[in-house]
Formats: C-alpha cells, structure tokens, sequence
C-alpha cells in the first residue's frame, strides 16, 4: 500500500495501521502512552520487536531524531541507539522519510536526504542495519542506487525493491521515470537498476504515489497518462521485475480514473491502493472512473488478469468528501473485516466523518456501508507537510495506528501519531506493511 506523499493542491499525509482481519469494534478513542512526534509522520513498519517510524519530524517521543526513529513495540521506548540521522542538503530545505521497507536483515528508507550517518553520500534511498537495542543504524556499505529526485515509498516483492516518486534518473544517469526495480542489498550488490522500466509519462502534472502487489502483478497509482506509450490514467497495471520483463501494462486493465473538472487538467489523484480480496480499493481525488461512473475520491476495482477490464464495483460507492472542495483520500488499510479510508474530508457515506472513517468491505455486491468508527481527527500544518492524514496501517494484535499532521483526536490533544485498539485492551498496536 502506497504511504500518500502526492503534489496536490494541499500535501496530505495519513497513517492508519491495524491489525487483524476477524470483525470486532475498532475503539475511536485513541490510546494513551503512544509515543509523539513535532512534525508529520507519513510511514511505519514493524520488523521484530520494534516499530520504525518516517517522516519530517525532528523528534519523537520526547528524543532528538531527524525524519526516522524506531520504538520498542512493547514498552514504547525509543531507541537511544539507533539512530541513522540522514541529512542534507535537500530540495525541500530538511531532510524527509516518506517510505520504509525491509527484508529481515536491513531497513530501506527513501524519501529527501543526500546523506546518511552523518557524512555517507546517499540520495534519497538507503538501507541500514535494525534496531536491536545497541544497533547504531550503520549503511549498507555497497549498495547504492543514487535517485536524482525524492522517493515516496518502497514495496519488496522476492528479491526484488521497488521505488517510486519523482525522480527521473538512478544509478547517476540511467533513465528511470519516477519508478524503478533493484535488487535487495546483500554485501555485493551495488544497487544498480533493473532492465524493468515501465517508463510513466504525463502530458501535464507528474508524480508516483501509490505501490500494491498482489498475484504477480505490480498496481501502480499516480499522476501520469501513460505507460510504455500506452494510455493510462492515474493506475496502472504491470509485469513484475525479473531481470528480464521491462515492465509492460496489462493491455486489458484500464480502469480510466479521471477528474475532468479538476486542478490539474483532467489528471486524477492516485494516493493509495489496497487490495481486498479479488477487488482493489483505491484512493485518491477523483470523480470519475470507466470513463462515465461518479465515484468520488473511493473505488473498488476488479484485479487485472486475463480478460478483466478494471471494471468498477457497480455496488460499493462510499462517496468519500468532494474532489471539486479539495478533499482526498491519501491513506488506506484493511483490518477487522473494514476499509479504513483517511485523508482530507469533512464527509463520508453521507455523514460527517472529520478526515477518518471506515466502510464495510467491496465483494461486488455489497453496497457501501459507513462504519461507527468516527475518531473525529484535527488536522494542522507541519513543518513539511500541508493538512492532512498520511498513513493508515494494520498494526499486530486487533488495533490500528495512524500517523499524518494531525493535532487533535476526539477533542484530545495528540500530535501526529496515535494508536487505537479495539475492544480487545492491548499495550501497544503492532505495524504491519505490504
């Protein structure tokens, strides 16, 4: 699922995480004893025994971190060890963390930083050692895949690391437009592109924003209208990196996501994809999808395969806010038996629902049923980020976290991070990524 950094009229950033898939209340009272951040948090991923945290905050949970810092998901403690400390310079003026992957040995992060462990040249993508509790966050000393640009998430699929963004060059000068494959780090590899090259174009605004991975196929969301040359609007559908593929569309899966009356000419806004059994849940600032059916900012689509079209669940339209008012979704998960759908919007299945809600889950012939889970989220500016909700993820034992810019939940102050059980009490939710 894509943690939504996206150009847009407001920059939004949402985290969600939760748990497990059986169906039990989702509390809306957020937990206390959660660790805070100063500044915006747009990704989290657990690996082991701690939760590592992304974005452009300076500190977190009352300990000095630029844009990364990882906690032990039992005691929240942070990790006064671990400490990889990218820095610049860097196009947006500090150094920002927008993606976070892992294979079991190092931490990928990308984002916009050019360097990391004080004085190591890494643009914009690294991998680094865990946190153990005496871990320091060393770099990879081999693997470098040098973007020219920042990079907004991060998804593994075997041996494979996808990247995507803005860029538009890796490896120094090889052309990679704003999405790229390589493989993991092993000690050897220097991090050097894969053939795979799908190669996004837009005949106005750029950007790639969204990764799922499901069945052998790569779902790819953003602002572009093509890919290998051929037309696409905002979602794609692509071969996966084997060293040999060069990325090519599935020529019948063309779901046409559009905003005709929008900002940015005609171009939607794909900002999350999360796949729901045999749908795919998609999020972003929309109005039209199929060319003609109105679905605002929300949709469920048939996976790609075969003859499938993309076609929209005719059933389930959640009318998540207003595209033409400014409003979006930028974060996605599912957890206990619902979508939990955050962003920007003060409306939702009809109802008011402040920046977070949830629905019952797509199975294309369900209708779309708002959930009670109404948290009542305050978005403010950050120091980076406009307002908004950045990530939604499952965490480990029946609960959900969100991280974005926010202020206040529920009338209660909270500053850009928060963790929600249900209605079973846990100490602390445990992040879960795809």
């Amino acid at each position: 699922q894509m943690k939504a950094f996206f150009i847009s009229a407001s920059v939004s950033i949402l985290t969600l995480i939760s748990l497990t898939a059986v169906a039990v209340a989702q509390s809306d009272v957020p937990d206390g004893g959660v660790p805070q951040a100063n500044d915006g948090i747009n990704d989290a991923l657990v690996v082991g025994n701690r939760c590592y945290v992304a974005g452009a905050f300076t500190n977190f949970g009352g300990v000095p971190r630029t844009g990364l810092a990882a906690f032990d998901i039992i005691t929240g403690q942070v990790d006064m060890a671990w400490n990889p400390s990218p820095g610049g310079p860097t196009t947006f003026g500090t150094p920002l963390i927008l993606g976070l992957e892992s294979d079991g040995t190092w931490l990928y992060f990308t984002g916009d930083f050019t360097t990391v462990n004080g004085s190591v040249t890494r643009n914009r993508l690294a991998a680094v050692e865990l946190a153990n509790g005496s871990n320091t966050g060393l770099v990879e000393p081999t693997w470098d895949p040098n973007l020219d640009f920042f990079g907004v998430d991060l998804a593994k699929d075997g041996s494979k690391l996808y990247v995507l963004g803005g860029f538009s060059s890796v490896n120094g000068s090889t052309p990679r437009h704003g999405l790229a494959a390589f493989n993991l780090a092993d000690g050897v590899d220097t991090g050097v592109a894969d053939v795979w090259d799908p190669n996004l174009t837009s005949s106005g605004i750029f950007g790639v924003n969204a990764i799922e991975i499901s069945g052998g196929v790569i779902y790819i969301g953003g602002f572009f209208n093509a890919a290998n040359g051929t037309p696409r609007n905002g979602l794609v559908a692509l071969e996966p990196a084997n060293g040999s593929n060069t990325g090519a569309a599935d020529p019948n899966w063309d779901p046409d996501i559009t905003w005709p009356g929008g900002t940015f000419s005609g171009f939607a806004s794909i900002n999350e994809l999360e796949v729901s059994g045999s749908l795919l849940c998609v999020g972003g600032q929309f109005d039209t999808v199929n060319g003609s059916v109105t679905r605002d900012n929300l949709a469920a689509f048939d996976l790609a395969g075969g003859v499938a079209t993309g076609e929209v669940d005719a059933a389930w339209d959640p009318d998540v806010g207003d595209p033409a008012l400014g409003d979006f979704a930028s974060a996605l998960t599912i957890t206990n038996s619902q979508v939990f759908v955050g962003g920007s919007f003060s409306q939702a299945g009809g109802s008011t629902r402040n920046n977070a809600a949830a629905f019952n889950l797509p199975d294309g012939g369900s209708a779309a049923a708002l959930q009670s889970w109404d948290p009542n989220v305050m978005i403010g500016g950050g120091i980076i980020f406009g307002p908004g909700i950045g990530v939604l993820t499952p965490s480990g034992a029946s609960g959900l976290w969100m991280g974005g810019t926010f202020t206040q939940i529920g009338g209660i102050p909270i500053t850009h991070f928060a963790g929600f059980s249900s209605t079973v009490p846990v100490e602390l939710s445990v992040f879960a990524h795809d």
